[in-house]
Order: structure tokens, then sequence, then C-alpha cells
């Protein structure tokens, strides 16, 4: 293996790895920010429970409204049954009162429903509440640590750029652009191994010349995908 190939293999490896490092920094904060989403649609839809409950509410005041107007009809049928003064107007009191209290038996009937619907929506609010708990305890949790992880990932990057700055100098500029344009495409593959005569990049049978060429001390590509190669 020649010195050249030596000196890209290792900018080979501060690049593989400063790589990594860059999708930490970006896949990280986007993980973290797919928790807050989680917990902002879990407040989202305790504050839409809420407004539920608010409704319903207002739907339990109207009918307990009706219920004290019907109530009210009732005592005052009630008053005037005991003023009546004739036989009709007795009966009258008292079918008027049994439809009164026909029509509060209705209102009561809605009360109860509405009561029910008001504990359903009161267990949704909570298990939102639950919920909401446990996921700002993930995201505050989780916040203190990515802080920390960030950290340390930049601290490694910012070495690993001054490695690759240095890992760069002696490299010939040709040469090092032609591993840059390389790199570029095929990432850590760029730089392989050649076993049995093969491209350890794309698989494929290396000429005999190029097995020739390897032997040699200049730099030697793969005939089909132009890998840089040295030998196994």
């Amino acid at each position: 293996m020649t010195p050249e190939i030596q000196s890209l293999l290792k900018l080979q490896r501060i690049d593989r790895r400063l790589e990594l490092l860059r999708r930490e920094l970006e896949l990280r904060p986007r993980m973290h920010s797919e928790k807050k989403d989680r917990l902002t649609a879990i407040e989202e839809k305790r504050s839409e429970i809420q407004g539920m409950q608010k409704d319903v509410q207002r739907r339990i005041d109207g009918v307990e409204l009706e219920g004290k107007s019907i109530d009210a009809k009732v005592e005052e049928s009630r008053r005037k049954l005991g003023q009546a003064s004739t036989n009709t107007e007795y009966q009258g009191f008292l079918v008027q009162i049994a439809r009164y209290q026909k029509e509060r038996g209705v209102f009561d009937d809605q009360l109860l429903e509405l009561w029910d619907e008001m504990e359903k929506t009161k267990a949704l609010a909570k298990e939102c509440e639950t919920a909401a708990a446990e996921q700002r305890s993930i995201v505050d949790e989780e916040k203190g640590e990515l802080e920390k992880e960030l950290a340390s990932i930049r601290k490694e990057a910012r070495t690993l750029l001054s490695e690759r700055e240095t890992a760069r100098k002696p490299i010939d500029a040709e040469l090092l652009a032609t591993y840059d344009t390389l790199f570029a495409r095929y990432r850590d593959r760029s730089i392989v191994s050649v076993e049995g005569g093969i491209c350890g990049g794309c698989n494929m049978s290396l000429s005999p010349q190029i097995m020739a060429d390897l032997r040699g001390t200049k730099p030697v590509h793969c005939n089909n995908c132009r890998r840089l190669l040295y030998p196994a």
C-alpha cells in the first residue's frame, strides 16, 4: 500500500466519522422535535376536550334552567289548584300539572344523558392530562440530555475537523480533488481493497492491467466504478 493511499484511508476514516456526526446533529434534534410535536398534539386534544366540556355544561345549564321554569309552572298550577272554585277548574289544573310533570320528565332524561356525557369527557380530559404530563416529563428530560449530547458531538467534530485539516496537507492537490469527488459520490466506500481480482466497491472483476498497476506506486482506479484501489 502506497503512502498516498494510507494518507487517504486515514482521511476517509475522519470524513466517515464527521459524516456520522453531522447526521447525528440533524437526526437527534429532529427526534426530539417529534416528541414535542406529540406533546403539542396531546395538549391540543386536551383543549378540544375542554371545549367539549364547556359545551356540555352549557347544555346542562340550559336544560336545568328549563327544568326550573317548569317547576315554577307546576308550583303555580298547584297554588291555583288549591284555589279552584269548581270541579272543572280543579280537573283542568290537574291536567296542566300532569303535562308539566311529563315535560319535566323529558328534561330529567336529557339531564341524565348530559351528565353521562360530562363524565365521559371528564375521563377523557383526565387521560389527556396524564398523557400530557408523562410526555412533558419525557420532553424535559430528553432536552437536558440532548443538549449534553449535542455539545459532546460538536466538541468531537471540532477535534476531527482539525485532524482532517492536518491529514489533507501532505496529500497531492490533484489526488485530493479526486478523493473529494469520489467521497461526494461513494462516501466511506471511496477507497476500497482488492481481493481475488475483485473491486471491493462495485464487486466487478478488474482488468489485468489494473491488477498489474496495483503493484506500482501510483494511485489506481477501478476500471468500472473509478474508486481508488489498494491491495488487501
